[in-house]
């Protein structure tokens, strides 16, 4: 994989990664925070770090 970018959300957000690219999502706020996936075909490629 080459280069990274990095995605800053505000509530109410949202982001559309592409099929094979790796990603991560993490809160970096104090409060607790939620997010939804959406996967349409394919396999589910959920990894767990």
């Amino acid at each position: 994989m080459g280069g990274s970018s990095l995605q800053s959300l505000q509530p109410g957000d949202s982001a559309e990664i592409g099929p094979g690219v790796g990603h991560q999502v993490s809160n970096r706020g104090c409060e607790p925070g939620r997010y939804l996936v959406v996967q349409h075909g394919g396999v589910y490629d959920f990894l767990e770090v």
